[in-house]
């Protein structure tokens, strides 16, 4: 999956926005990274340059 040319770059913010938005449609039980990096149109591996690990 590649992101599209015309999406906003990631960065910690936006992906703390996603992150917060699918914890309050699916609850923290369900969440995963696979979620935001679908979301961002991006592969997980992306959320991990800004991010250690989940937690």
């Amino acid at each position: 999956m590649k992101r599209k040319a015309n999406t906003t770059p990631l960065s910690k913010e936006i992906i703390i926005e996603v992150v917060l938005n699918l914890i309050a449609e699916k609850g923290i039980d369900t969440f995963s990274i696979r979620d935001v990096a679908r979301r961002l149109d991006t592969y997980p591996t992306a959320i991990y340059w800004y991010f250690k690990n989940k937690n």
